[in-house]
């Protein structure tokens, strides 16, 4: 039996349940964030977004390569039908990720007290312990739900994030509302993500056997084995550039600052820079890059010179334009306004964060989509390359720290991605993997975003408003401007609209 598991029905089908998944779980996501904002004490609220940031270096240190693997060789397999080695792949790769989580929190119990001992937070060292079953219930959810993404399952992978966000907020809401102070403490919340992760890892299991046993049995001339010294070969330059992009990234940024700054300063640079990842989190600029990643790779394998997978790059680099710089021009005009918005005056000052990390947000999309297009090339040196020579944008912003103070970090950030996504694209070029977008239609997106700035900014000099009502309607303003702008220009071609619309559950894309 032949399947056709990246055929423009799946396709299809997947992007819907992106679609109507994703657009539930921004609302349930943010309103759980907001809510803790709210609610736990400043103090509190800076601790529990080191939590969340050592979930996510956890998450990354002890993936040993298994990230590579999944995302390269799952696609690969289920393309060609080797339905066989498939499951034995997804087999040892639950086990193995199962296993190296485990280790790495033994581990860290153990280094906890050193490393809250490092910080001057000492007495949340039983919060830490508790949390680290959460964090490896979470990565090995998160790990399945990359497995889904590689066999274009977004179906699954949007019902198991729903499935645990919603617990969680509703939750949280209920505690929120049964105080008369609606105040909410941390030990309160780590029990909620610790039961909804349990009940999370129970129903991702349950979907992911399910989808297996239905897949029909392979040939035999497919049960030649696994060729695990490839996979590894190629995975191993892979997880030394993480580690390398780990060292520098916004997670460990976030314990230079409570170190240096403590925890109000990090409160507030955790609240933006988590903010900003939700929202780019709960992008379709940034969504894409899973759904399409397997499509990136059979893309890869075509004989035609690259040309659909040129193609495919082309309409990703624009739809992460279409998407982010409406975001990046709003926060640039209206950042502080809209904190004060969300949570009021408890995260002052915070408009230039949000704005430069809305812009870390743009770079780090790209980051994203050429990294997949270099797993596509099995290019696990180019990576490791880019993420050795990108670790010197931090060191540089952080020589200015005198000058720029706390901001300096963010703006090392961004120019380490700049060093990235410049030093691997040129690599990429070389190899012809991938083609730059025309001028035309850069050129396009760059004079309607100087359009839309001026106007919304001339608006703002005038009125200065913050009201919730005109915060909206200069958003709704901005996005009418912006994109009636790009209807009258175009930017995109004749055929990448045709092929854009061949996905959508509504054909009406018109840019």
């Amino acid at each position: 039996m032949t399947l056709v598991p990246y055929g423009i029905f799946n396709v299809k089908r997947s992007l819907l349940h992106f679609i109507l998944g994703r657009f539930i779980s921004l609302v349930v996501g943010f309103g759980f964030f907001i809510l803790l904002a709210k609610a736990l004490k400043i103090e509190d609220f800076g601790f529990y977004i080191i939590l969340v940031a050592t979930l996510e270096i956890v998450g990354l240190m002890s993936n040993f390569g298994s990230f590579f693997i999944s995302q390269r060789y799952i696609p690969e397999l289920m393309q060609t039908n080797d339905f066989f080695n498939l499951k034995k792949l997804i087999s040892f790769l639950l086990v193995f990720r199962l296993f190296t989580l485990l280790i790495s929190g033994i581990v860290l119990y153990f280094l906890a007290e050193i490393l809250l001992n490092y910080i001057a937070y000492l007495t949340y060292l039983w919060v830490l312990q508790i949390y680290l079953l959460v964090i490896i219930i979470e990565n090995f959810i998160r790990y399945l739900e990359m497995i889904f993404d590689s066999l274009l399952l977004q179906g699954y992978t949007q019902i198991s994030v729903l499935f645990r966000n919603s617990i969680r907020f509703f939750a949280v809401l209920y505690l929120y509302f049964l105080t008369t102070d609606n105040s909410i403490f941390l030990n309160q919340i780590v029990v909620i993500e610790l039961l909804s992760g349990i009940l999370g890892a129970f129903l991702t299991i349950f979907l992911l056997f399910k989808f297996l046993r239905q897949l029909p049995d392979s040939e035999k001339n497919f049960k030649s084995g696994l060729d695990f010294t490839r996979y590894f070969a190629f995975a191993r330059p892979g997880y030394y550039a993480q580690l390398i992009s780990l060292s520098y990234s916004v997670h460990i940024l976030k314990l230079l600052v409570i170190k240096f700054f403590g925890a109000t300063e990090t409160a507030l640079f955790g609240f933006t820079s988590t903010f900003i990842a939700m929202l780019a989190r709960y992008m379709p600029s940034v969504l894409l890059v899973g759904m399409i990643r397997p499509l990136f790779i059979t893309a890869y394998n075509e004989k035609d010179q690259f040309k659909k997978l040129h193609h495919l790059t082309n309409i990703t680099i624009k739809i992460n334009l279409l998407a982010v710089l409406p975001i990046i021009i709003y926060f640039a005009v209206f950042g502080e306004e809209v904190v004060r918005m969300l949570v009021g005056d408890k995260f002052s000052n915070s408009g230039v964060y949000l704005f430069l990390f809305s812009i870390v947000m743009l770079l780090q999309i790209y980051h994203v989509m050429l990294s997949q297009l270099n797993m596509a090339h099995e290019g696990g040196k180019n990576l490791l390359s880019a993420s050795f020579y990108s670790m010197f944008g931090v060191l540089v912003g952080l020589m200015f720290f005198p000058l720029l103070m706390q901001y300096s970090i963010v703006l090392g950030l961004i120019l380490s991605e700049v060093i990235f996504c410049s030093v691997l694209l040129k690599k990429l070029l070389k190899d012809k993997v991938v083609n730059l977008p025309e001028f035309k239609s850069m050129f396009v997106f760059l004079g309607v975003s100087l359009l839309s700035f001026v106007s919304v900014g001339l608006i703002h000099l005038f009125y200065a408003g913050d009201s919730l009502g005109y915060l909206i309607g200069m958003l709704l303003f901005l996005l009418s401007t912006f994109y009636l702008a790009l209807y009258i220009y175009k930017p995109f071609t004749t055929y990448e609209r045709d092929l854009i619309n061949k996905v959508l559950p509504l054909p009406y894309f018109c840019f």
